[in-house]
């Protein structure tokens, strides 16, 4: 009885060690799986910053983080951002046509924010791969603003101040998209591909 006692503590406990094998297998299945999608957030990153150099859809003044020469005097680079996606838009999108309408009921993170869709509308842009996604109850002003855009060749400073102190402009991934966040609510006006 003694010898088998001595025995059984020098043998290794091979229930213990087979879950610790696994253990160690599952971690390691887990390990491969993050860095394959690492990587592929890496290859998405470097396709934007691709995309972007070679021109990709997306308004250059935007693209290029700032309207340049293009600005006004009187406007901030802020200004210049958005009257640049405005232009873009206005000359893009067919706001007569009647709009695509879809609901989206998941928050997201957007940088340090939370954005909430819910109902929006939507028009496609011509001659481009974009999407033009607006909350449902903005559509009458945001529609009245390319309208202006489209006639008037611009906003004018109030309005434009009016947008740049409501609404932020953000550049997105994983696809290329253009945000403007509500600043107070979780609201949120899309530029984007796809879907």
């Amino acid at each position: 009885p003694l010898l088998h006692l001595m025995s059984s503590f020098t043998q290794p406990d091979v229930l213990g060690i087979t879950e610790l094998r696994d253990m160690v297998e599952r971690g390691r299945a887990e390990a491969e799986a993050m860095a394959r999608q690492v990587q592929e957030a890496r290859d998405r990153v470097g396709a934007l910053r691709a995309g972007a150099k070679e021109g990709a859809s997306m308004p250059k003044l935007i693209r290029s983080g700032g309207a340049g020469a293009d600005r006004q005097p009187w406007q901030s680079s802020m200004e210049a951002d958005m009257q640049a996606l405005f232009s873009f838009v206005a000359q893009k999108v067919d706001v007569a046509r009647e709009p695509d309408v879809f609901e989206h009921q998941h928050a997201f993170p957007l940088g340090d924010r939370i954005v909430e869709l819910g109902r929006m509308v939507q028009w496609p842009l011509e001659g481009c791969d974009l999407k033009f996604s607006v909350p449902s109850h903005l559509a009458g002003a945001v529609t009245r603003c390319l309208h202006e855009m489209k006639e008037g060749g611009g906003l004018d400073a109030a309005s434009l101040r009016g947008w740049t102190t409501g609404w932020e402009l953000l550049i997105g991934a994983p696809e290329p998209a253009v945000f403007l966040k509500h600043r107070s609510t979780h609201a949120c006006i899309l530029c984007h591909e796809g879907k």
